[in-house]
């Protein structure tokens, strides 16, 4: 079982969100979901996002965690076959705020990391 995981290779629109550790919280439709927080440079409210596994498309999705459970996100890799975002062996698809759709991001994945005693990520 993976307890934490990060993102490496996302697009610069969402590049801040590589700064994050994504921690195990719970199962969502039967697979493990992740969920970090982040507060902007404006010093608005935290808020939360989470990677979580939609049966009904067989992806899994990364968006903020009012969305849980549901297929709408930033992110999305088919994943049929992984029992985590770490496993999946297709290519994510990233929303392009310019173009208005969602694009296939060659590099992009989620690797397990271990957490410190501080709660710092290993690799």
């Amino acid at each position: 079982m993976v307890s934490a995981l990060v993102f490496k290779g996302l697009p610069e629109t969402y590049k801040s969100f590589e700064a994050g550790t994504f921690v195990y919280n719970k199962d969502i439709h039967g697979k493990q979901a992740f969920v970090c927080a982040f507060r902007s440079a404006q010093q608005e409210p935290v808020e939360s996002y989470t990677i979580w596994w939609d049966p009904l498309k067989s992806i899994y999705v990364f968006g903020p965690a009012k969305s849980e459970g549901t297929s709408e996100g930033f992110f999305y890799v088919p994943g049929d076959e992984a029992t985590n975002p770490t496993d999946v062996k297709m290519q994510w698809l990233a929303y392009d705020t310019e173009k208005g759709e969602f694009a296939l991001v060659p590099g992009m994945r989620c690797e397990a990391v271990t957490l410190a005693a501080d709660g710092k990520a290993e690799s």
